[in-house]
Order: C-alpha cells, then structure tokens, then sequence
C-alpha cells in the first residue's frame, strides 16, 4: 500500500460518501429547477395548442409533470443564474430532493424554511416529511374549526341581544301609546276590549322576551366555555410548537458532537410524535 491509501480510514470514507450524498442532492434540485426555468420559457414561446405536442415531442413529460418542473422554478428557483451556475432563491432548502421539496410546496412559503427546519426535513423520509406536514395541516383544521365554531356562537348571541332589544322597545311602544277609543254607545265596552288586546299583546311580549333572555344567557354560557377552551388550546399549542423548536435546536448541536447520541434521540423524538399521532387518531 502506498502512503495515500494508507491514510484513508472507514471514517474518512463515510464523509466521502455523504458529501456525495449530499451532493447529489443539491444537484437533482437544482437540475429540476432548471428544467422547470426552461419548460416555462418555452411554453411562453408556444401558441395555443402547441403545448402538448411540444411536450411530447421534445421530452419526456407529462403536462402534470412539466407542470411539477415549473411548480419547482417558480417556488424555489432564483430568477437569474448565479456567477457558478444555478441557484435556489432558499439556501436551508437546497440540499433537499426533488420528492422532499414538491412535498414541501404545500406549506406556504412564509413558513417553508421554519417548518423543514423544525422537522428536519434534510434528515428524515419523505414519507416522514409527508406525516408531518399532515399533522400540521390537521392541527391547523382543528384549530380552525374551533376559532369558526366560536364564531358562530358570537353571531348567535349578537343576534338575540338585536331580537331582544327590538322586543323590548315594542312593548315599550305599547305601554306608552295611549287607547284610542272611536265614540260609540257603549264606551265603557270599548275601553276594556282595548285593554284586553292590550293586556295580551303585553303577555305575549313578555314571553317571547323571557324566551329570547334565557336563550341569550345560553348563548353566553357557550361563548364564554368556547373562548376559554380555544384560548386554552391555543396557548398550549404554541407553547409545544415553541418547546419542539427548543427540543430540535438542542438535538441538532448535540448530533454535531456526538452522532451517535443523536441517532437515539432522534429516534426517541419520532416515537414521541407517533404515540401523539396514535393519540390523537383515537378522538
């Protein structure tokens, strides 16, 4: 063995490798990004109709495909090439694949980088990026669902205090108006068939407004329990969201000193999220 060949150790060789990994990584982005750059400039060139055909002949896409090409360019492509050649307009997301970066695309760009940061999207499956990005989509659905359903309930009450307050001021009206009584023989008749209506109407007020009062205090009941089990939800929510970002931030400095204590911990972590995916599927 010569004297090169003998300094090269099984480590020296494991980083060999990962620079290559990585290096096809970048590489396979940034070749679909540039396939993209150029799948939209010719389709600015083509006429109607000429699309397809183009298509066809000239590669060897799909429309759905070229399609996924021009997703890539318009999101992560920068929009010239750099002194050395390509570039992405997001260096965190360059090293990932193409499959990691189109799962990507359905979170929305303000909060790409964060998101892959957190996950780890460069060090996990696609298929364990594509769980993620489920259970975000989920949690963000459920929240939704309960600020909406808050909502509503405040609609409801704010309609009854309306239907209320008209009820009040009709019967108000009506004790105020005075009993008009048409000049005829038997005034005495009149006057008491006038106060009877009179009487009724007021009745039948009070009841609708004694309904209304008790539905309104409902109303009430409910927006008050739906605000504090949302403020609730969300408080606890961020404060995981912001406890994960901690939790990842001490696992990445500690797989930089030692990789093998961050393989453990990283497998504790992805146990840690399926017990809470599993769950959260009983509910």
């Amino acid at each position: 063995m010569n004297e090169l060949t003998e300094k090269r150790t099984p480590e020296l060789i494991g980083a060999e490798i990962r620079m290559y990994v990585d290096a096809g990584r970048r590489l396979s982005l940034l070749c679909g990004i540039e396939i993209g750059r150029r799948l939209a400039e010719a389709k600015e060139m083509l006429e109607h109709g000429e699309w397809l055909p183009w298509l066809e002949k000239e590669t060897e896409f799909s429309d759905r495909s070229a399609a996924r090409y021009m997703k890539l360019f318009e999101e992560y492509g920068a929009s010239q090439q750099g002194l050395f050649g390509p570039e992405t307009n997001s260096p965190t997301l360059s090293n990932l694949p193409i499959s990691k970066a189109l799962a990507l695309l359905s979170i929305p760009e303000s909060e790409r980088v964060e998101f892959a940061e957190q996950v780890d999207a460069e060090h996990i499956s696609v298929r364990e990026l594509q769980q993620a990005i489920d259970e975000k989509k989920a949690a963000e659905a459920r929240a939704l669902a309960a600020l909406q359903e808050t909502d509503t309930v405040r609609r409801e009450r704010d309609a009854l205090s309306l239907a209320l307050k008209h009820e009040k001021d009709m019967v108000r009206e009506l004790q105020a108006r005075p009993v008009e009584v048409a000049v005829e023989k038997d005034e005495e008749a009149v006057a008491a068939a006038a106060k009877e209506a009179r009487e009724k109407a007021e009745a039948e007020a009070a009841k609708k407004i004694s309904y209304m009062e008790a539905e309104l205090e409902e109303a009430k009941k409910k927006l008050k329990a739906a605000d504090a089990g949302v403020e609730a939800f969300g408080i606890r929510f961020n404060t995981l969201q912001n406890d994960f970002a901690m939790m990842m931030e001490e696992y990445r400095k500690i797989r930089e000193r030692s990789p093998e204590t961050g393989t453990k911990l990283k497998e504790a972590v992805r146990e840690l999220l399926e017990y809470y995916r599993q769950e959260t599927e009983k509910e």
